[in-house]
């Protein structure tokens, strides 16, 4: 690595620590910076935020051009409002929870998630709804398989300038891959959707990604940039490894 990398780099982590130590002294400034990076993870825009707010806010593009203009801004209505657009942990928001995501946790809950998914049907019928299964690998072609299994709700709508929205619920909290009982729910959960026409897709994508996103440490929104190669969850035979 050259100088100037080096010293670019040292900076960065220079950056990086005096912005996390500011938001360990001022809550307040930690709320907005959430805000704004979660409008940014799902494609908005720090500079298109108004764009999406309901009038009654009454902000300008340069009040969320930094979290120190944007916190003399916030109010609990706010948010509520941008928890509810992008399906934020409303806890996280206020930094007294780690997860950003909502989840509505499948395992030993199948008819809760049958409700749940045919409440989401009402609300929003007018969306193009699929889950994703997110695996390290394969789950169908690699027995046992390894790492984390993510089972993720989605639903898209229209967004900014042609662009789509999307909306995501974690169904799944860490399970194992190679987890028979974790399998058997993602399959429940796959029957489920099969008759209310919602698309389950399989994708493979890194394990360190999916770490961080259980972990709370990405969006959804941002794991499914690292989202690669389809697979079918469908055909997934949970069967105990052989000895």
């Amino acid at each position: 690595m050259s100088f100037v990398g080096e010293a670019k780099s040292g900076i960065d982590l220079l950056v990086s620590a005096w912005s996390w130590f500011r938001g360990r002294r001022d809550p307040v400034r930690d709320q907005a910076k959430r805000l704004i990076d979660a409008f940014e993870a799902h494609g908005i825009k720090r500079q298109q935020i108004v764009r999406v707010l309901p009038k009654e806010f009454r902000l300008s593009p340069g009040d969320f051009s930094t979290a120190d203009k944007l916190k003399g801004n916030l109010t609990p209505s706010l948010l509520d409002w941008s928890a509810e657009y992008l399906v934020l942990n409303r806890a996280w928001l206020d930094g007294t929870d780690e997860q950003p995501q909502q989840r509505i946790e499948a395992h030993k809950n199948g008819d809760d998630v049958a409700k749940w998914l045919q409440r989401r049907l009402e609300a929003a019928p007018n969306v193009y709804r699929k889950i994703y299964v997110w695996a390290e690998s394969d789950l169908v072609a690699r027995v046992p398989p390894t790492g984390l299994l993510s089972q993720v709700y989605v639903e898209d709508k229209p967004g900014l300038d042609g662009n789509e929205l999307s909306r995501f619920w974690m169904l799944s909290t860490e399970w194992p891959a190679a987890h028979l009982p974790c399998q058997a729910t993602m399959l429940h959960v796959a029957k489920l959707a099969e008759p209310m026409r919602i698309q389950v897709i399989g994708r493979v994508v890194p394990e360190k990604v999916l770490r961080r996103l259980e972990s709370g440490r990405i969006f959804a929104a941002q794991a499914e940039k690292h989202a690669g190669r389809l697979w079918h969850p469908q055909d997934v035979v949970p069967r105990w490894p052989e000895r």
